[in-house]
């Protein structure tokens, strides 16, 4: 596994940060579509702007980064650096999701499906241990934004036509979205995770087939 991670971890920066523009640039053309083509009532249309454009600012030098370690990495350093960066911005990814969803509705939007999609992808880019603490901080973040808003501590937007309703939340309603993300969450994690690593042991059996051809093929050119 360390030498898997050893030669996808600058490649599969790469691709988080590629994923990242698309994201940043869905979040600013959804609110624009939402507010002026929907005629989404109530949507804090700059405040998910202000949200998509650092987005897009923080991402330009990871991105930067990134372009310069898609190879194999052989020092040891650089590779627990760039799986640092990896998990920081997996961490603010989430964060970020969080800000969104309590912009356009909180527990009461359907884009909170989106943190199963953000725990299958920190599930599919970090290691067993590391998307765990991944799912757990998601959850913590989501847990936090539902709980709030239910207590009242944390300000909610019910842009209407996002959400269905704008009725203050109920305490029945706040457990079940919770129970569901947690059983989401918790079931995407071994499922991610052992498909990963299926899938690393099968090209490290491939590797060690063409070894042992190569090996072969040799033997047979030495013999002629």
């Amino acid at each position: 596994e360390a030498s898997f991670y050893r030669q996808s971890v600058g490649k599969r920066l790469h691709v988080q940060a590629l994923a990242r523009f698309l994201v940043a640039s869905g979040i600013g053309g959804g609110a624009l579509g939402a507010r002026y083509f929907l005629d989404v009532e109530q949507l804090p249309l700059m405040q998910l702007l202000c949200l998509a454009f650092c987005l897009l600012v923080i991402n330009i030098p990871v991105f930067i980064i990134a372009r310069r370690h898609r190879g194999f990495e052989r020092r040891t350093g650089k590779v627990r650096a760039l799986s640092a960066l990896m998990n920081a911005t997996i961490v603010s990814d989430f964060v970020s999701l969080t800000l969104a969803l309590w912009l356009v509705g909180g527990p009461r939007s359907p884009f909170q499906v989106l943190y199963l999609l953000h725990v299958v992808i920190a599930a599919a880019f970090s290691t067993r241990g590391v998307a765990w603490a991944h799912a757990a901080t998601g959850y913590a973040l989501f847990s936090g934004l539902a709980l709030g808003e239910w207590l009242g501590i944390i300000p909610c937007h019910c842009p209407l036509g996002l959400v269905n309703s704008a009725a203050s939340l109920d305490g029945r309603f706040v457990l079940a979205v919770l129970c569901a993300q947690g059983i989401a969450m918790g079931l995407g994690v071994p499922i991610m995770t052992t498909l990963t690593s299926l899938l690393q042991k099968g090209e490290e059996q491939l590797r060690t087939s063409n070894r042992e051809l190569d090996r072969r093929t040799r033997m047979q050119r030495d013999f002629l």
